[in-house]
């Protein structure tokens, strides 16, 4: 209840400097951070370890995605890649194949797993597909589908912000991305897409979330939410 203010629920694991993102469904909660990902299944009352390795870069959970069609199964997104779970984290499958990057984003739709990086946007349907590249930002701007098992791997120059995908979000048949300053959306599941209207905005796109019942698209930025 709002009115009895806020209370901790949550505490940090040893050496973890940060919570990176939050998810849940029913009873279930989902916290990501520098040490692995925790699960309480008692709306928060008590957690425990739900995904952890030895290779510190999977360790780093920056994203997590809860089906709404099905509570069970939980996707990750890390600093080596992507992880899924069907089990409500009990077990977990590494979906990373040739999509080695660190994933900042993620979104589920049905059977399609969405991941957004400082490479582009990248989907997978299934185990036994290959990660499609949907929409990357070099030198000159590619977007379209483009089926690749070559390895997907960050560089080792520094990050470019206005390159990264922040955001994912998915609204009946359209998805939309967060890139630099801009949300764009696609009609035609990555094929093609068009920028939404730039004006109003201000700074960078950090987060976006797609409203069906409003039919809204907010997008945070550094300085503050804004509304389409």
């Amino acid at each position: 209840d709002a009115a009895e203010g806020w209370k901790s629920v949550f505490a940090l694991p040893k050496g973890a400097s940060e919570i990176s993102c939050v998810d849940g469904r029913g009873r279930n909660i989902y916290v990501g951070t520098g040490k692995g990902l925790y699960r309480s299944q008692d709306f928060g009352r008590s957690w425990r370890s739900a995904f952890r390795t030895f290779n510190a870069d999977k360790n780093r959970v920056n994203c997590v995605s809860v089906s709404r069609v099905d509570p069970g199964k939980v996707v990750i997104g890390t600093d080596r890649g992507v992880f899924m779970s069907m089990d409500s984290g009990k077990r977990w499958t590494d979906m990373s194949a040739n999509l080695k990057m660190r994933v900042r984003c993620l979104a589920l739709d049905n059977g399609t797993i969405f991941a957004g990086g400082y490479n582009g946007l990248y989907s997978r349907e299934g185990e036994s597909r290959p990660w499609n590249r949907l929409y990357v930002v070099t030198s000159g701007e590619s977007t379209g589908e483009d089926n690749t098992e070559e390895p997907v791997e960050d560089g080792d120059e520094e990050p470019d912000e206005e390159r990264a995908i922040n955001g994912i979000a998915i609204r009946g048949g359209r998805l939309y991305i967060a890139v630099g300053e801009k949300v764009l959306c696609s009609d035609d599941s990555g094929r093609s897409w068009n920028a939404l209207p730039p004006d109003g905005i201000s700074g960078k796109v950090r987060f976006i979330l797609a409203a069906g019942q409003a039919y809204k698209i907010y997008a945070a930025t550094e300085k503050g939410v804004f509304e389409s």
